[in-house]
């Protein structure tokens, strides 16, 4: 499914020689290995993952949110990125960071994260794909939308 998400939503922002590079050395261990190190959620329609989520708690980092490119636009990463940020509440963090792809920039806006800065995120030596460094104060999201409430808009 994450292999699936990045050959076929990503390749309008970057080259075939980064998709390779980010989606090549993908393998079955590494899932394994991040199940019991971060907090992990995966959308489900029938018996298909449709996505997934990521949350290491310790930094405070989303580290990743991936949907079938068959399942985009229909509330699937809206409704894992909410789940990571009720988590992150729940543990005591006021902020969200994380590196996102320059293809999910726009989503990320609309949820209310701000851009910090431009970089490279590291995928094999030598090899790194452009990405936007992206914040979220969770309190201040908070606050707003209990205003908003509270003015009934």
């Amino acid at each position: 499914m994450q292999i699936a998400a990045i050959r076929q939503l990503c390749t309008s922002h970057y080259s075939a020689t980064e998709i390779e590079a980010w989606a090549g050395p993908l393998q079955p261990d590494w899932y394994r290995n991040v199940i019991g190190e971060r907090e992990l959620f995966v959308a489900v329609e029938g018996e298909t993952i449709i996505g997934f989520g990521q949350l290491n708690l310790n930094t405070a980092e989303v580290d990743a949110i991936y949907v079938h490119p068959a399942a985009t636009r229909q509330g699937v990463g809206t409704a894992l990125l909410r789940r990571l940020e009720d988590i992150a509440r729940q543990h005591g963090l006021g902020a969200l960071r994380l590196a996102a792809s320059l293809n999910s920039v726009p989503f990320y806006d609309s949820m209310g994260f701000h851009r910090k800065r431009e970089t490279k995120f590291p995928l094999l030596p030598g090899v790194g794909i452009a990405s936007v460094v992206m914040e979220k104060d969770l309190q201040l999201h908070d606050m707003k939308k209990g205003v908003k409430s509270a003015l009934g808009s």
